[in-house]
């Protein structure tokens, strides 16, 4: 994701980034593939929100998080793994 980023912030595009106090899940979920959906090239294979524990999914987030996902870029399949909080 960090590469893609980079690429995209290149080639002039932005990425949102989402405020997390104890949201539901669904939410943050819906914006990242909003996101990840404006890239052509893009596909999605997973995006989750998981404990950092045991990586259990999660229905809120509160405390830390972990947003885990896959995407295709073409056929370059690109795994991420961002740490999310919502503590101030």
């Amino acid at each position: 994701m960090k590469a893609f980023s980079r690429e995209r912030g290149a080639a002039g595009a932005t990425i949102g980034l989402v405020p997390t106090m104890g949201c539901l899940h669904k939410t943050v979920i819906a914006k990242v593939i909003e996101t990840i959906g404006k890239e052509p090239l893009a596909r999605i294979d997973y995006v989750e929100i998981v404990s950092l524990d045991d990586f259990a999914p999660l229905e809120r987030i509160e405390g830390e998080a972990l947003i885990a996902l896959a995407v295709f870029v073409g056929k370059t399949r690109l795994i991420d793994n961002i740490r999310i909080s919502s503590r101030g």
